[in-house]
């Protein structure tokens, strides 16, 4: 995903921990008519990312605050993305799509669960009727068939070259994960393998 990057004046040093995401539309105008609105200091709005379909606009850096939600505090600890849409113009599945895409990395990034206390609607925070009838809960469901798994550790590793030639020992047991310090036994006492230091170290004799 790349982004298309615009840059707002209208944005904010202080910064907390980052830990929602506030879903908003455009009210059906493009993202070209938000980047209007946006650049215009005069306005006092803006917010991170905007998406039509796959394009992607980014206005505000993340570590910077937007002014997107109408609470300042909120702001401060929260992304705010813009989707072309309004009460004729539903949200396409391109544009679900793509925001999934970028919800999945922004909860990976910050450690946000994808779920619907930290994925919220505008109208949550202040009284709005944005974003209308954008659906959080595909959203949120799509995002999370983009999540990217955690690479396995050296335990998980050699573990699963234990189970694959089914060697176990005293110290193991069958479908349960083992330790670095178990995994130190067994080598040593089969007196095959030496470094445990590097996941990249080989397995096999």
């Amino acid at each position: 995903m790349t982004y298309e990057w615009k840059g707002s004046p209208n944005y904010a040093l202080t910064r907390s921990k980052i830990d929602t995401v506030v879903i908003h539309w455009t009210g059906g105008g493009s993202l070209d008519s938000a980047t209007t609105r946006f650049m215009n200091p005069a306005s006092k709005v803006s917010a991170h990312y905007g998406i039509d379909g796959e394009t992607v606009y980014q206005w505000v850096h993340e570590v910077h605050t937007a002014w997107h939600s109408g609470n300042y505090e909120m702001n401060t600890r929260s992304i705010g993305i813009e989707h072309v849409a309004g009460p004729d113009k539903p949200l396409g599945d391109l544009s679900y799509q793509t925001s999934a895409q970028l919800l999945a990395r922004l909860s990976q990034t910050h450690g946000i669960p994808l779920d619907r206390a930290h994925v919220i609607k505008h109208s949550q925070v202040k009284a709005t009727q944005c974003p209308g009838t954008m659906d959080l809960d595909k959203l949120i469901a799509l995002a999370k068939t983009y999540l990217t798994p955690p690479p396995p550790s050296e335990a998980d590793l050699a573990f699963q070259w234990m189970k694959e030639r089914k060697i176990y020992s005293d110290y193991t047991q069958r479908n349960s994960p083992v330790t670095t310090d178990t995994l130190a036994i067994f080598l040593e006492r089969y007196d095959r393998y030496r470094d445990l230091k590097s996941v990249n170290s080989p397995l096999v004799p």
